[in-house]
């Protein structure tokens, strides 16, 4: 049924906004599914930001709804008005946007258009269900956090600003697309990518490599030119030409003159060389494309008139750039104004979000949608980091339930961008009982990241996750002049001795924090633990990962070795039980584990604790937890220094028992909770390429997981806990693609889940 309520009589002192969702069934294939239930955004711009209401039509077998009333209202307004299938098949072609003053009835028609792939969200497993071999994939929206793609974003917006270098057609380009690839099919791309440039390669890859971020895909209409671009892009594609750099690009000239005929002649001459073009050792992303398209061109000329001379070149439209001129925001540009020749196919996001081994989850029915009932409850960490860079610092890397109080970890340790070192951090504490913040922080913590809480048996501790006993600064937030940040600067160089000294732990007892700084060495201190009547605390050291043991609940430590070697870290520890009892466990990164022996030593284990992963480079075990005697945690791959990326989730009853726990849907976990023996875990999809539905599992058998609940949000929930019956959740987002809600902190109560 719909939600709509009926269409409202006209009347002078007031407007009414009324819709009607209409579907062909003839453009989808035979047995597609229909509409269905259409969700329609009343928002405040065209990109479907500042939503100011949702409501639902339902599609009949006509592909009609009925004509029903959005909104009234009695000031003049503007709004936009989308709709879009909950199946995800079938989507809005564009925002309308309408005008309302009082007196003025409107009715608006909302065309749906089918997609194969469900809200656009593909994978390497269901990539061949929208693209086709020889299509353009550009990229667009979300930054990378590589130096070579910024240098062109840089560039691009450069030119954006300076009109008139670049040819007419710049000016429908897209400012923010900074990369080119073509499709291969099977999940594969063949393209000139950044990153690390030791590494960086033309060469072939896999969509998922992708992972969060958008493409728009176009489509040459002469499939034939596109099979033999595909197989150009094949041959060349085998890692021997490196990328280049397109530094200077974006302000040269990008038309089809007199040099880009003769090289695209050489393209078509050497279209069938192993490793490409012999005189060119490097090509950068659209220029490699624009490469491959013109060789299949010019290499089918050949084939008719061997003999033929630069000057007879003929390019198809679309293609007609000198491709070692043209940036991916001039390709872009072209693509668009060959309508004839080429056809925009669709908006595609890379799933982001999916478990390791997603393959096997199974399925479940749906929980309850809480979305309605959430309650947003503050943003305490804004205050400090109000907006730019530093709203990666508001990360709520976890959340802590403790006499009555939620609290809440922020801050950011990582030394490059962005949000560098951004400590010390103010402790905020929720009062779970009033729903409100206090004034003030409860504490200044002497660390650059609070990251994770533990409860031992005296009380809160707090892991320092990298010590920063001197003085705050928070100029750095405010802006600062070119003289103001080399004076920083110097000083840091002059006083990180003093930080580096030693590891902190920071200590509740009764109503007041104490900070010990005094982990020899303890650059970071990633986890703390009572073992044996000790306190042992996980730690990273110039020379490599340890752990330092504290028999008077850390006023003194000793520290053992695990992993030996600079940037060997630590991280985190779980207790499982054997023949013997209960035995210690550590985590480093690279995947490994170490039992410790009792006395003084922690010995690797020759254990495959991460099922379904393959490159366990910087894959460490994060969110453990002990659930009826097994130890079940979230695989966690570092993202810039110590922030990380969730891959899987597994349990383990033994070190050499792990197994793969795949979430229903592929639901990619992101924290654990244990509550009255029940496992909670806080997971997220990507339903749609602009939002994120929030997901919390439970189990009470580490067999079947059932939904608990589930939300839709702007970004995905980092952290969560439980008090009362109520659930918490604080609100996060990546390096590479900064949220402005991140830090906000939502409470689901209990009463929104009977």
């Amino acid at each position: 049924m719909s939600d709509l309520s009926s269409v409202v009589e006209d009347c002078p002192l007031k407007w009414s906004l009324s819709a009607q969702v209409k579907a062909d069934p003839e453009k989808c294939p035979a047995g597609s599914p229909g509409p269905g239930k259409v969700r329609i955004s009343i928002a405040d711009r065209e990109d479907e930001s500042g939503t100011i209401v949702l409501r639902h039509a339902l599609a009949g077998k006509s592909g009609e709804s009925p004509v029903e009333c959005l909104l009234t209202g009695h000031e003049a307004m503007s709004y936009y008005v989308s709709a879009q299938a909950e199946n995800g098949h079938w989507v809005g072609k564009k925002a309308v946007q309408v005008s309302l003053a009082p007196g003025h009835p409107q009715t608006v028609s909302l065309e749906l258009d089918f997609r194969a792939i469900p809200h656009g969200i593909i994978d390497s497993s269901n990539a061949d269900l929208l693209l086709e071999r020889g299509d353009v994939l550009i990229k667009f929206a979300a930054q990378d956090s590589t130096f070579t793609e910024k240098v062109i974003m840089a560039g691009e917006k450069a030119v954006k600003k300076l009109s008139g270098l670049f040819h007419e057609g710049i000016k429908k380009g897209d400012p923010t697309c900074f990369h080119v690839a073509i499709y291969l099919g099977e999940g594969r791309t063949a393209e000139a990518h950044g990153g690390d440039l030791s590494t960086a390669r033309v060469g072939a890859r896999e969509i998922d490599a992708h992972a969060g971020f958008l493409f728009r895909v176009y489509r040459s209409q002469d499939r034939a030119l596109a099979e033999a671009a595909a197989k150009v892009a094949e041959t060349w594609a085998t890692g021997r030409m490196k990328y280049l750099v397109p530094a200077l690009v974006p302000f040269h000239l990008a038309s089809f003159g007199p040099q880009a005929h003769g090289e695209a002649l050489v393209f078509g001459q050497e279209s069938g060389r192993k490793g490409g073009p012999l005189r060119f050792e490097a090509m950068f992303c659209s220029q490699f494309v624009i490469a491959v398209y013109q060789a299949a061109a010019v290499a089918k000329q050949l084939r008719q008139e061997p003999g033929m001379i630069s000057t007879d070149v003929q390019m198809p439209a679309g293609l007609d750039l000198h491709a070692s001129n043209s940036s991916p925001l001039a390709f872009h540009a072209r693509l668009e104004g060959a309508s004839a020749s080429w056809r925009y196919v669709d908006e595609v996001l890379v799933r982001p979000q999916q478990d390791a081994n997603a393959q096997t989850a199974p399925r479940a029915r749906p929980g309850k949608d809480v979305t309605e009932q959430v309650q947003a409850l503050g943003n305490p960490t804004q205050k400090r980091w109000p907006s730019g860079e530093w709203i990666y610092a508001r990360n709520p890397w976890s959340l802590e339930a403790f006499e009555g109080k939620i609290y809440v970890g922020s801050g950011n340790s990582n030394n490059p961008a962005p949000a560098a070192n951004a400590g010390p951090v103010d402790l905020w504490a929720l009062d779970a009982a009033t729903g409100t913040f206090p004034e003030k922080p409860e504490y200044e913590v002497p660390d650059e990241q609070v990251d994770v809480f533990r409860i031992l048996s005296d009380g809160l501790w707090i892991p320092g996750h990298d010590s920063k006993v001197t003085a705050r600064n928070d100029s750095r937030v405010k802006g600062e002049s070119k003289y103001e940040q080399f004076k920083r600067l110097l000083k840091t160089a002059v006083t990180f001795p003093a930080d580096w000294a030693a590891g902190n732990v920071h200590h509740k007892i009764g109503s007041q924090w104490m900070t010990m700084n005094n982990i020899p060495n303890g650059i970071h201190v990633y986890d703390v633990i009572d073992f044996g009547g000790a306190l042992f605390a996980a730690i990273a050291t110039v020379m490599g990962g340890m752990v330092a043991r504290s028999n008077d609940r850390g006023h003194t430590w000793e520290v053992m070795l695990t992993k030996p070697f600079p940037y060997s870290r630590t991280r985190t520890f779980f207790v499982l039980d054997d023949d013997t009892g209960p035995r210690l466990y550590a985590a480093t990164n690279g995947g490994r584990i170490y039992r410790f022996d009792g006395r003084s030593d922690f010995a690797e284990m020759t254990v495959r604790f991460f099922p379904g992963i393959a490159d366990l480079k910087d894959v460490f075990v994060a969110r453990p937890a002990e659930y009826r005697k097994q130890v079940v945690y979230i695989a966690g791959q570092k993202i810039i220094d110590h922030d990380w990326r969730p891959l899987g989730f597994f349990a383990a009853a033994r070190p050499d028992s792990a197994r793969a726990l795949p979430l229903p849907g592929g639901a990619l976990a992101r924290d654990l909770v244990v509550h009255d023996n029940v496992l909670y875990v806080l997971a997220s999809t990507q339903p749609t390429s602009r939002s994120t539905r929030v997901h919390v599992f439970g189990t009470r058998d580490l067999q079947s997981f059932a939904e608990v609940c589930f939300f839709d949000a702007e970004t995905f929930a980092r952290s969560f806990e439980t008090l009362n019956g109520d659930f918490y959740f604080g609100l996060g987002c990546d390096p590479d693609l900064l949220q402005p809600q991140t830090g906000r902190i939502l409470k689901v109560p209990a009463s929104a889940l009977s």
